[in-house]
């Protein structure tokens, strides 16, 4: 099994409002976030991954003009999630180039749509929920706080791990330490990939909780 349909499957056995998306337009969409982070180490200017998200982008867009010509709630609600898609890995694009102003943009955008999809009874889930995501990207471009606030909202809505977690990383960059060391306590308590496991038992282990 390839690491993006292992990711769709752990994501619809922990993740519960509603999709209209399969597991292989997901499984496209998460390429193309993938390769878009990927972005972030060379500065965007890695072309293979760059050349991916194109094609992960392209792709979204037939689908949507697909979902466009459909006529039915769940054609509508279908088309939304692949705009919600869409403008999460421009935001991803934009975080890898240090674009904030643009990747706020699409951030708001995509909240737009998110919330949009609720009132279709739907969500966007892909690549990430819209709280997970802003966290992490404001987290790339090192704006801790507005990442700790984000991460914060996904931590209350859905106790993920990758909300703790992150929550718990914005916490330690913002110098607080206590509050990182109870997220990160939160984190452990939740069903933890084994790298998050041993960055969080690391943590707690450090003489930033073990003095308090």
């Amino acid at each position: 099994m390839s690491w993006a349909r292992l990711f769709v499957l752990v994501a619809s056995l922990t993740q519960v409002p509603m999709s209209t998306l399969d597991t292989d337009t997901s499984t496209w969409i998460l390429s193309g976030w993938v390769s878009a982070r990927t972005l972030a180490a060379s500065g965007g200017e890695q072309v293979e991954a760059m050349n991916n998200v194109k094609r992960a982008l392209d792709q979204i867009e037939r689908w949507r003009a697909q979902a466009a010509r459909g006529t039915t709630p769940r054609d509508a609600s279908r088309e939304l999630e692949l705009r919600y898609a869409d403008a999460a890995l421009r935001a991803a694009i934009d975080a890898a180039q240090d674009e904030r102003d643009e990747m706020a943009l699409y951030l708001s955008h995509a909240r737009d749509l998110a919330r949009q999809l609720e009132l279709l009874g739907a969500a966007g889930r892909w690549p990430l929920p819209i709280d997970e995501m802003a966290g992490e990207l404001w987290f790339e471009v090192d704006r801790y706080e507005e990442s700790r606030d984000a991460f914060s909202r996904a931590a209350e809505a859905t106790n993920s791990p990758r909300a703790w977690i992150g929550l718990a990383r914005a916490e330690a960059k913002l110098g607080n330490a206590p509050n990182a060391c109870a997220a990160y306590r939160r984190a452990i308590v939740t069903s933890l990939m084994e790298d998050w496991q041993t960055e969080a038992d690391t943590y707690l282990r450090s003489a930033a909780c073990q003095a308090r």
